[in-house]
């Protein structure tokens, strides 16, 4: 894994710092959740977590790796309805300065249902998420952000070694009824321990608003189950 995320980091380095203009940014995201099981059931012989509560973490460095962009701080809730369906909702503080414009600072509250279908081969999960932002400096606004995940296991002798992910989200804004963002993820999810998973991705962002209005990078999610 610390091989491959270096092979990426060089080479996402170099075609940032070859092709970067003052619309762009190259970028490194880290991101660690603390996952702390609230309700578990047991129904034909397995171990379902109902509700678990998310404390999560976020640092964003920007400006071609140059400084912290984006801060975030947040806990989440989610009920699992069944083994396709969950539903939730969080609250996410953040400032961020990606330019060398004044800080900016905002509150999030979020509401979401996932939906999951797992098969031999492949996982498919697609989330659905409102999203009200309470910015400081500008009007608030709602947007809905729609994830969809693919991924796909890599096994030996029956036990999951990894999995390769694609991840495609979608932000559309209910004030102005448009399109404006697009995230692209392409990574390895694998869990380390039985309670440390992490994801390991590339990621590309076409952003309409805003003064950077593409982004390219590397990113690293820690999970730590806690109970």
């Amino acid at each position: 894994m610390k091989k491959i995320y270096l092979v990426l980091l060089f080479s996402v380095t170099l075609c940032g710092f070859s092709f970067a203009q003052d619309t762009d940014d190259i970028v490194n995201w880290n991101d660690v959740n603390f996952i702390l099981l609230i309700i578990q059931e047991t129904k034909n012989g397995k171990k379902i977590d109902r509700l678990t509560l998310t404390l999560s973490g976020v640092l964003r460095i920007g400006r071609n790796f140059k400084r912290p962009i984006d801060e975030r701080a947040g806990i989440s809730l989610s009920y699992h309805i069944n083994r396709n369906f969950s539903v939730g909702s969080s609250y996410l503080y953040r400032r961020s300065r990606p330019t060398e414009a004044p800080r900016q600072f905002e509150h999030r509250l979020n509401f979401f249902l996932t939906a999951e279908k797992k098969t031999k081969y492949f996982t498919i999960r697609n989330r659905f998420m409102t999203m009200y932002q309470i910015r400081h400096a500008k009007h608030d606004t709602v947007a809905q952000r729609n994830r969809l995940q693919f991924l796909f296991p890599i096994r030996k002798n029956d036990k999951e070694l990894f999995s390769p992910f694609v991840t495609d989200e979608i932000y559309y804004d209910f004030k102005t009824r448009k399109l404006y963002r697009n995230d692209l993820f392409i990574g390895i999810a694998r869990q380390l321990t039985p309670r440390l998973g992490a994801d390991l991705f590339f990621i590309k962002q076409d952003i309409s608003t805003g003064p950077i209005k593409d982004t390219k990078g590397l990113g690293i999610t820690l999970r730590y189950r806690l109970k």
